[in-house]
């Protein structure tokens, strides 16, 4: 089993109800939006494309 197999399988015995989904989610959204006015990048960021 690989390590994301693990890892969604852990989470859904944390996350059992849509409702906890939903405010799990709600709270990432959260996080990102404070971090990134904390570290002053816009929401449109995307990192620059590497071609090789």
């Amino acid at each position: 089993m690989g390590v994301a197999d693990k890892y969604f399988k852990e989470f859904a015995t944390l996350v059992t109800t849509d409702t906890a989904k939903m405010d799990l989610f709600s709270d990432l959204d959260g996080f990102d939006s404070a971090f990134r006015e904390w570290a002053k990048v816009p929401n449109d960021w995307k990192p620059k494309e590497v071609k090789q």
